[in-house]
């Protein structure tokens, strides 16, 4: 009986921050040892492989499935070791090409990496089945999902039924990154370029339906593709009057045909005499297309991700998502596409973390838990009370009132609301959607402030209330705080970094505004401040921190116990005052240690 041939990839660059990648082959061995189906698989692994070593492991194994596991970047590079043990980054399109040439072998493959999503969008092309990492994920999920994903397959499952078992495994395990790997398909898979090239056209025959039969008509369109050389060339439909063919074929085709009829060549097909042809190119919108692509693309994820939700539901979550006007995907540059794609997949995520599937009442309370708990709009909203004459009112209070009048005089959250109605009759689904439209909106950046506190500003002018001080801008400060910090600050499930690059790059985006770039040269000259005077692994937490990395996730990759981990932090919030704020004197009213990384 053949087996199916595992081929286990790992490395672990000197340079990197270490990996627990021996304990998830451990895991991996162990689950399917134990499956019903052990005699079926043969799990071959290579450690610190080079960019050499991937072609003579896939020569010397024959595998079915290739299993990657290491770092990643986030411009999409898979991270493995040069000769001295450094890391010598590989692009998407390399191994997509590898690949394309064990196409007709390998079945699956696993890059259970950081960022990877963008190596198995290449890989996919020329795989059935690959999956890869959305964002950064951490050494505890990365395991349990390998070790879920393996179970599974043991257990007799589809690469796909594997993949859903895996991403549930990772949920029972309490760890909040169960979205982060992510399934894809070939027949996902759709060649825009190919799309673009092609074309629709009619063409007016001087005849009647009644005149013509199938035969005929069928004739007629194998004629066309013959003397076109287009043999892709369909027959879409066909209208009365004079015979209208709705034809659809290749760019070339088409112009060969229209060359044909300019130059009297082409004055009949199959005897019937052409004497009123007028070919009309109708090239597909490219936003049209490309809208497509995507609501293709998340309709198929939906149905993976939450299997308990009717097909109308994951319809509507996915045209939310699209928007009303997909147009503005016309304009946009291939990385400006794929940052509002990540800007979808974080409302999204809003949606599916806090608000499907739950009571109203609890949606809201959730929402303005999360609002309310944001560091800066707190200590505003506390500081106009202390200085108010209601002094029994609390943040939750005036929050709501904020709340209320965004939705009553925000432009954009009403059309928002409209495009909600459009997308679904289904009441409880509305408010949830309302609910996660309104966080995400809450949290954008605005000049570095979370648009949250703007709304606040225009409250109390509406309201004609006084008492709040504008707070300084100061950079770094900034940089290190703007974030909502949970009940559980340690729980990185519950952090949203404002700064976080993708949802500022995508507020930029959608309106028109540059990226500030000051924010990341203060976090570079930092990061080399601390690599200078402190220590380098400071500079490594600080990159960790900003990523929104619990300090249990962040002791785990520096390979330190929590304790040290919290003296680093300690260090960063040091120095962070003795280098940037002497630089800038902060406005009173609120002190500088509601800015600094939070301590408990």
């Amino acid at each position: 009986m053949d087996k199916v041939k595992i081929l286990f990839l790992t490395s672990d660059p000197s340079d990197s921050a270490r990996l627990r990648l021996g304990q998830e082959l451990r895991d991996i061995r162990e689950n399917l040892q134990l499956s019903k189906q052990r005699d079926k698989f043969l799990l071959e692994s290579r450690e610190s492989v080079r960019p050499k070593d991937i072609t003579q492991a896939i020569f010397d194994i024959e595998p079915h499935i290739v299993h990657f596991s290491g770092h990643g970047m986030s411009a999409g590079e898979l991270c493995f070791e040069d000769i001295l043990g450094k890391t010598q980054p590989v692009q998407p399109n390399a191994l997509a090409n590898l690949f394309e040439l064990v196409a007709k072998q390998v079945g699956c493959v696993i890059l259970n990496a950081c960022y990877s999503e963008i190596q198995a969008k290449a890989i996919v092309k020329h795989i059935p089945f690959v999956v890869g990492m959305n964002q950064a994920i951490g050494d505890r999920a990365a395991i349990t999902f390998a070790s879920g994903f393996y179970k599974a397959l043991g257990a007799g499952r589809s690469f796909e039924d594997a993949y859903k078992f895996a991403r549930v495994e990772i949920q029972l395990e309490g760890i909040s990154e169960d979205l982060t790997p992510v399934l894809h398909k070939q027949e996902d898979s759709i060649d825009i370029e190919d799309k673009l090239n092609r074309a629709k056209y009619v063409m007016i025959l001087s005849t009647t339906v009644d005149e013509v039969n199938k035969p005929l008509v069928e004739a007629i369109v194998a004629h066309l593709r013959q003397i076109s050389g287009d043999t892709s060339l369909t027959l879409q439909r066909i209208e009365a009057g004079s015979l209208k063919l709705f034809l659809e074929g290749s760019d070339d085709g088409f112009k060969r045909l229209e060359e044909l009829f300019k130059t009297e060549e082409l004055v009949e097909v199959m005897e019937i005499t052409i004497q009123d042809i007028k070919l009309e190119q109708e090239k597909p919108s490219v936003s049209r297309d490309l809208a497509q692509q995507i609501l293709i693309e998340w309709k198929s994820r939906l149905a993976t991700d939450i299997p308990e939700q009717s097909p109308e539901t994951c319809d509507s979550i996915a045209y939310w998502l699209l928007g009303k006007d997909p147009s503005g995907f016309d304009d946009l540059t291939l990385a400006q596409r794929r940052i509002a794609e990540q800007a979808m997949d974080y409302r999204y995520r809003i949606l599916r973390q806090r608000y499907l599937g739950i009571s109203p009442e609890q949606a809201y309370r959730q929402l303005i838990q999360r609002l309310s708990s944001l560091v800066l709009i707190r200590n505003k909203i506390r500081t106009w009370i202390a200085l108010s004459h209601d002094r029994k009112r609390t943040v939750t209070d005036v929050l709501q009132e904020v709340i209320q009048e965004l939705l009553q005089s925000d432009a954009y959250m009403q059309q928002r609301i409209r495009w909600i109605t459009e997308c679904t009759n289904n009441s409880r689904l509305r408010n949830s959607l309302l609910l996660a439209s309104i966080e995400e909106y809450c949290l954008r950046p605005i000049r570095n402030q979370p648009l949250l506190v703007y709304r606040f500003v225009n409250y109390l002018s509406r309201s004609q209330k006084e008492g709040i001080t504008s707070v300084s801008a100061e950079a770094f400060t900034q940089l290190v705080s703007e974030e909502v910090i949970p009940n559980d600050p340690d729980d990185a499930s519950t952090i949203i970094n404002l700064i976080n690059a993708q949802v500022i790059a995508y507020q930029n985006v959608q309106d028109g505004e540059e990226v500030p770039e000051f924010f990341t040269t203060v976090q570079r000259q930092f990061e080399a401040y601390l690599i200078e005077n402190v220590d380098p692994q400071a500079a490594e937490w600080l990159r960790l921190y900003l990523q929104g990395r619990s300090q249990e996730s962040i002791a785990q990759v520096l390979g330190k116990s929590v304790k040290e981990v919290y003296r680093l932090r300690e260090k960063v919030n040091y120095h962070a005052i003795r280098v940037f704020t002497s630089q800038s004197q902060p406005e009173p009213v609120i002190s500088l240690e509601s800015f600094l990384i939070p301590s408990g």
